[in-house]
């Protein structure tokens, strides 16, 4: 799946469904301490709403989640990567609870499979204390020079060295 991607490109339509399609799937395993729902052969796509009405009995912000996913789904949201990024820190800032956000290889956000930006969209939600966004990837010289070293996210991050037995790798924390 992963080469498709770069062979083909993805869309802010695209983007936006599986980055909220992500959260929804990780918030409902933890809240149900169930893992499975991570696995798409145990809770697909198709059905991933239906299960999470279901079975999740939610009282705050994230009761909103399945409609905006089905909004998505319809193409019916203007400007969608902008919208499913703030979507963690909407539920995190009503809800008063955490929500931590890892971005693994956030690099390759500038990658040619990425018909538009969403580095810019990144702003307002790396600055909320309920939901602390950690920046991780290889390619720390990219990743400081080009994406947070300047622009929307420019002095937005702290960074941390993070030493492994391997080799060294490096943490950037808001």
């Amino acid at each position: 799946m992963k080469g498709a991607l770069h062979r083909r490109g993805i869309d802010r339509w695209e983007f936006a469904l599986r980055y909220t399609e992500n959260f929804i799937r990780w918030y409902t395993a933890f809240r149900l301490r169930d893992p499975r729902v991570l696995d798409r052969e145990s809770v697909s796509t198709e059905h991933l709403v239906d299960f999470v009405r279901s079975n999740l009995k939610e009282t705050g912000r994230f009761v909103y989640v399945p409609n905006f996913y089905e909004s998505l789904q319809r193409k019916g949201i203007d400007e969608p990567e902008k919208w499913a990024l703030m979507l963690l820190r909407n539920v995190s800032d009503h809800d008063e609870s955490t929500i931590a956000v890892f971005l693994d290889e956030f690099q390759n956000t500038r990658l040619p499979q990425y018909n538009f930006d969403i580095v810019g969209d990144f702003h307002e939600s790396v600055e909320s204390p309920t939901c602390p966004h950690f920046v991780i990837g290889s390619a720390v010289s990219i990743l400081v020079k080009e994406i947070l070293g300047r622009g929307a996210l420019f002095g937005r991050f702290d960074a941390e060295r993070i030493l492994s037995r391997e080799r060294d790798a490096h943490l950037l924390e808001p």
